[in-house]
């Protein structure tokens, strides 16, 4: 239990600090080349827990979250792709991401 407020109290904490830091963000000069990294920014600071399109990774905004139900692996992070070859020489002939499953 202690470890959970505890984790709580630290996640409440950098959450505070990120959004004084975006207040601080509009008085620089150099806010326009930064613009759309800032919005992103804001939107995940935003973020609440029943939201349904929520962000799990800065560095990949396009990655989903996926539950599998399985007891060794219950969660799937990523982007799923399909791969199309032919039966007798397995050479690839088509190569499609799919944004969500």
């Amino acid at each position: 239990m202690l470890k959970k407020a505890r984790d709580k109290r630290a996640l409440k904490q950098l959450r505070t600090i990120a959004e004084i830091l975006m207040r601080k963000l509009p008085q620089q000069s150099y806010l326009e080349c930064y613009q759309q990294d800032c919005q992103l920014y804001e939107r995940i600071l935003k973020q609440q827990l029943k939201d349904t399109d929520k962000f799990y990774s800065l560095h990949e905004p396009q990655v989903y979250y996926g539950a599998k139900r399985k007891g060794h692996k219950q969660y799937e992070y990523g982007s799923k792709a399909s791969i199309a070859c032919t039966a007798q020489s397995n050479g690839i002939v088509g190569v499609v991401s799919h944004e969500q499953h």
